[in-house]
């Protein structure tokens, strides 16, 4: 049986539940899940401020639950670089990363990638979304 490579990507600020949840059912979908950190940088572009730990802590902390198997940074610039490096067979999308998929998978096919988008479903995101989460750490 060949191994099913699963991607999944994300900055995991102040990792909790609802991460540990999406790379759950990331993994569900493989055999091999590979998490791409966002960098500090990409991050600060991104969210618009800069996140709490800085990449390697937050790419440690990923490392450290047992259903990821490997952890890369992301690349400054296209998304379509890391995939390309990594070659993934399916790529899991949590439920909030703003992607239009069917601009993302002409973007695949046209760069000769032959690669599944899946989008995983919420874990209670009223509870569980950094965001939320640094507002009521602020507010304390």
């Amino acid at each position: 049986m060949k191994p099913v490579k699963v991607l999944a990507s994300g900055t995991f600020d102040l990792l909790h539940p609802g991460h540990v949840d999406y790379l759950r059912q990331a993994k569900a979908l493989g055999t091999h899940l590979v998490v791409v950190v966002s960098t500090d940088r990409n991050a600060a572009h991104t969210k618009g401020q800069a996140p709490v730990f800085p990449q390697a802590q937050r790419a440690e902390l990923v490392r450290s639950l047992n259903m990821v198997d490997e952890v890369v940074f992301g690349h400054e610039g296209d998304i379509l670089d890391v995939v390309s490096e990594i070659k993934p067979d399916i790529l899991a999308l949590g439920y909030d990363q703003h992607v239009n998929e069917k601009e993302l998978q002409t973007k695949f096919s046209a760069g000769g990638l032959n690669v599944s988008i899946l989008r995983c479903r919420p874990f209670n995101p009223e509870e569980f979304k950094s965001s939320k989460l640094k507002n009521r750490i602020r507010q304390q």
